[in-house]
């Protein structure tokens, strides 16, 4: 075959090479991908797949544990529907507290109060969970103010609010002489929650007699059905104590009834949280064993050691 003069068979071959054959090493840099050379060791890229391939079986449990979890979900959600919801909870509890069958909680609060020499119209309360506008306290002419809240309020003197999502006070006229808490904290699914409401109740108390020894307020009104301290592994009465007297408060009553528990509570200095030293451990109040055996509920409280 004849050279064709001018052209690259007229060329040499060194030349006609370099000319014709792409450059790869640029080619891997403009597109950004890592080459690959010769001198990789086997050990190396074995170790980058076996990673991989961890990963990715991880990513595919975490997947089917998402999916579990969910369906889970999915069908407790259904149960609820299927029993109700929280609407038909609510009316049974109204009906469970009605006055005809004894079950009003703050009977006892009025009753500790009137033993506490508080003036008449004179104090001012957040009742959280509240039921009903016409309970006991409603009408025995010691409060000057009272401020109902519920998560699924039954009628219009009841605002629907839930707690844990209330702004907090901006000057005294939002704070309270009384916070009652009456079959709430049982109510809330988490137990750091739990702790959480605890705190947060000493936000909204006035603090105008903090110190004031002669005074029965500030104080908190809190109630829990019997089996939560009676018959929990992770909670008793003595751990309540605990958790309470951290958070700045005094016991000024008790209780105890066949499926209840009162307390009064004082608050009368600030929260002292600051028991743990252990910079490895995240809460004052962990999930501890307390009473050990078959038969026992769940419940318990977790106070976490740094909160907002």
């Amino acid at each position: 075959m004849a050279k064709k003069k001018g052209g690259l068979l007229s060329m040499p071959r060194s030349i006609v090479s370099k000319i014709t054959r792409p450059k790869i090493d640029t080619i891997g840099e403009k597109s950004g991908v890592k080459k690959m050379t010769k001198s990789a060791s086997s050990k190396h890229t074995r170790t980058i797949i076996r990673a991989l391939h961890t990963l990715m079986k991880n990513k595919a449990l975490m997947e089917a544990e998402i999916q579990a979890l969910s369906n889970s979900l999915a069908t407790i959600e259904s149960n609820i529907a299927l029993n109700g919801g929280l609407d038909v909870y609510q009316k049974a509890s109204i009906l469970g507290q009605d006055v005809r069958r004894g079950g009003d909680s703050s009977k006892i609060l009025v009753e500790w109060l009137k033993e506490l020499n508080c003036k008449s119209k004179s104090l001012s309360m957040l009742e959280v969970g509240c039921l009903s506008s016409k309970n006991f306290c409603s009408r025995c002419n010691l409060f000057n103010k009272i401020e109902r809240i519920d998560l699924n309020s039954q009628e219009p003197l009841v605002k629907q609010q839930d707690f844990m999502k209330r702004p907090y006070p901006t000057g005294k006229e939002e704070e309270f002489d009384i916070i009652s808490l009456s079959l709430v904290v049982n109510f809330v699914p988490i137990p750091a929650d739990r702790g959480l409401m605890l705190y947060k109740t000493v936000k909204f108390l006035s603090k105008e007699n903090l110190s004031d020894d002669t005074k029965c307020t500030p104080c908190l009104f809190f109630v829990l059905p019997l089996p939560c301290v009676s018959n929990s592994r992770y909670c008793n009465e003595e751990r309540i104590t605990q958790i309470m007297n951290s958070l700045g408060y005094s016991l000024l009553k008790r209780k105890q009834a066949t499926k209840l528990i009162y307390w009064l509570w004082k608050y009368d200095r600030k929260p002292d949280m600051t028991t743990i030293k252990d910079k490895t451990i995240t809460s004052t109040f962990k999930k501890d064993q307390l009473n050990p055996g078959g038969n026992r509920n769940n419940f318990h409280i977790i106070l976490e050691n740094k909160l907002e």
